[in-house]
This record gives structure tokens, C-alpha cells and sequence, in this order.
């Protein structure tokens, strides 16, 4: 297995942004896909949340979302139950992307160590905790 597999890899939805959060993780080190980067900047505002949660997690990575409703959504529950997702959530919607960037970091330790924990589920991340979100399925 090569070095770059054993770390984690993590998928950022739209409401991260496609530069500050993304860049400022990869610049600690993380291992880090956009929707822009995986879907194009015009077709990724289309996505629906549930084809990115089937598809970043077919692909192995980690969600990062601003969106802690994805939890309790039942299109959304059903996609994270059934894809076995590990989904990371800011857990209040009305924060910048220096300080959602500022949240990821502190709780980094515990995120990667949250990374190979038996999915599924969401996470909600404030600037000091991680909260298991009670997933709406089954």
C-alpha cells in the first residue's frame, strides 16, 4: 500500500467553497477533492446532494459538508446510511470560510481519528467538539 493510501481523503461539498477551506486543508497536509475539481465549476451546482454523497464515498473519502442537515434529510440519511459515508459537518450555517477552515483544523486529531471509525454517520463540528448527528435512517 503506498503512503498516500493510507492516509484519509476527504470530499468538500459546494458550501465549503472551492479555495479557502479546501486550500488551507491541503496546506496542513490533508488530502482534499472539490465538487469543482470532481464535477467542473458549471455542472457541481447541480449535483445533488445525494449523487455526492454516493460518489465521494464510492470513492473512499471523508465528507465535508456545511450542512448538518444532511443528517436528518431523508434523501440525504438514506445516501449516508446506504454508502456507508463518514460525513463531517459544520455545525452552524452562518459561519466564514476562514473560520470553518479555523473549526477543521482544531478538531483535526480528532477527525482523523474519527476517519476509520465504523460508518455511518455525521459529525457535528464546532470550533472545540465533534457531536455524533442522530441520522434520520433507518
Amino acid at each position: 500500500m503506498s503512503p498516500s493510501s493510507e492516509r484519509p481523503r476527504f470530499f468538500t461539498d459546494r458550501g465549503l467553497g472551492s479555495h479557502i477551506v479546501p486550500d488551507g486543508l491541503r496546506a496542513a497536509g490533508w488530502l482534499v477533492v472539490t465538487m469543482d475539481a470532481r464535477y467542473g465549476p458549471q455542472a457541481s451546482q447541480g449535483v445533488s446532494d445525494v449523487d455526492w454523497i454516493r460518489d465521494a464515498s464510492s470513492q473512499g473519502e471523508c465528507l465535508l459538508t456545511k450542512d448538518t442537515a444532511i443528517a436528518t434529510r431523508p434523501a440525504e440519511a438514506l445516501a449516508i446510511y446506504m454508502n456507508d459515508a463518514r460525513a463531517f459537518a459544520i455545525a452552524r450555517a452562518d459561519v466564514t470560510g476562514p473560520t470553518m477552515l479555523a473549526w477543521f483544523l482544531a478538531n483535526q486529531r480528532s477527525i482523523h481519528r474519527m476517519t476509520t471509525a465504523k460508518p455511518p454517520f455525521v459529525m457535528a463540528l464546532g470550533p472545540d467538539y465533534l457531536r455524533r448527528k442522530r441520522l434520520a435512517y433507518p
